[in-house]
C-alpha cells in the first residue's frame, strides 16, 4: 500500500492493564502465609489461579487477601473495560509444615522420663530415637513413649501439601537415682550395719569405705556394710544405657558409750566397791579417783575400785576407730 493510501486513515491504539503485583514474595513459609493481590490499573477486576492454569477473565475473581494453607502457585492477570488483558504473574509458595514441640524439653532426669509429642492441625508426626535423621518412613508418633536410657529424640512434622517440617531435637540424658543409706549417717555408741537402696529398677550399687569417690570397679554391694569404726560409705548406681548417679555419701561416727559406776553417786557409811561398765563393746576405760580428767595416760580399769573415804571417781571408753566417750563421773562421800 503507497503511503498516499494511508492517508486520512484513523487508528486505535489499546493500552494494555498493568500487570498485578503479588505480595508477599513467593518462597517458603511455615504453617500458612496470607497473599494479597493489587493492580495499578484503576477499575482493573484480578482474576487468579491456584491450580497451575492460566489466568483469564473467566477464572475466580479476587476479591480479598488469600490464606494458603498448602504449597501453592498464586497466577493472576487483570482486565479492565477498553485494554488489552494485562500479563499474567505467578508467585510460588511453599508452606513448611511447624516443627513438632516436645514435653518436656531435652534434659537430665532421674531414671525415666516420658516424652509427648505436638504439632499443628493437618499434620503428623515421624521420629527417631537412634540418632538418625526422621523422614515421612520413620517411626509414627501415637502416644507418649517413656525413655529409660539417654536418648536423643528427633521428631519432624509431615502432611498433605506442605513440606516436611524442621527437625526438633530433645536430648534426654537419663541418670540412675542416687542411692540411699540406712541409717544415713549419726553418731552411734554400738557398731553399726548399712543397707544401701536404690529407687532406680536394676541399678547396681558399688561403694567405697575409705573415703574415695566410688566407680564401677569399686565394691559391688551385695549385702549389709558391717562398720566396726567411724566410717563414711560413699555409694553410687549404675545401670547400662544410664549415666551413673550422683555419689549418696553416710557417715557413720562411733563414740563409746559414756561409762557408768555401780553403785552409783551417793552418801556411805562403809567402804564400797566401785565397777565400771561401759554398753559399748571393746572399750579400754582409764580412770581418776582425784577429780581430774582422765586420759589414755591415766590407770586403765581392770576391776573393781575399793572406795574408802569422799572420793570423786572420772572415767573414759577408748577404742580404735571409735572418738572418746564422754566423761563420766561419781562421787562418793561417807558420814553418818
Amino acid at each position: 500500500m503507497a503511503d498516499s493510501d494511508l492517508a486520512g486513515a484513523t487508528f486505535v491504539v489499546q493500552q494494555r492493564v498493568t500487570p498485578p503485583v503479588i505480595g508477599p514474595a513467593g518462597g517458603i513459609y511455615t504453617s500458612s502465609v496470607t497473599v494479597t493481590i493489587t493492580d495499578g490499573t484503576p477499575g482493573a477486576a484480578i482474576y487468579y489461579t491456584t491450580d497451575g492454569s492460566v489466568p483469564t477473565s473467566a477464572s475466580t475473581r479476587y476479591a480479598g487477601p488469600l490464606s494458603l494453607t498448602r504449597t501453592t502457585t498464586v497466577r493472576a492477570m487483570a482486565a479492565a473495560t477498553g485494554l488489552v488483558d494485562s500479563d499474567a504473574v505467578a508467585s510460588a509458595y511453599t508452606i513448611k509444615a511447624a516443627a513438632p514441640a516436645l514435653a518436656p524439653a531435652g534434659g537430665t532426669y532421674v531414671s525415666s522420663v516420658t516424652v509427648s509429642l505436638s504439632a499443628g492441625t493437618g499434620t503428623s508426626i515421624r521420629y527417631t530415637t537412634d540418632g538418625s535423621t526422621p523422614t515421612g518412613a520413620s517411626t509414627a508418633y501415637t502416644g507418649p513413649f517413656t525413655l529409660v536410657q539417654t536418648t536423643t529424640v528427633r521428631a519432624i512434622a509431615v502432611g498433605t501439601g506442605v513440606a516436611d517440617s524442621d527437625v526438633t531435637t530433645g536430648a534426654y540424658t537419663i541418670k540412675v537415682a542416687t542411692p540411699t543409706a540406712t541409717p544415713a549417717g549419726g553418731t552411734f555408741d554400738t557398731p553399726q550395719s548399712v543397707t544401701l537402696a536404690d529407687a532406680t529398677s536394676g541399678a547396681a550399687l558399688y561403694y567405697t569405705t575409705d573415703g574415695s569417690t566410688p566407680t564401677a570397679a569399686s565394691t559391688r554391694y551385695t549385702g549389709a556394710i558391717a562398720i566396726t569404726r567411724t566410717t563414711t560409705v560413699r555409694a553410687i548406681g549404675v545401670v547400662g544405657g544410664m549415666v551413673n548417679s550422683d555419689v549418696a555419701s553416710a557417715t557413720i561416727t562411733l563414740q563409746a558409750a559414756t561409762p557408768t559406776f555401780t553403785p552409783p553417786s551417793g552418801t556411805f557409811v562403809v567402804a564400797q566397791l566401785v565397777t565400771i561398765s561401759d554398753a559399748s563393746p571393746g572399750v579400754t576405760i582409764y580412770y581418776t579417783t582425784d577429780g581430774s580428767t582422765p586420759t589414755t595416760s591415766s590407770t586403765e580399769y581392770t576391776g573393781s575400785i575399793l572406795v574408802v573415804g569422799n572420793t570423786t571417781l572420772k572415767a573414759i571408753a577408748v577404742r580404735t576407730g571409735w572418738s572418746t566417750s564422754a566423761v563420766g563421773t561419781a562421787v562418793y562421800r561417807f558420814g553418818l
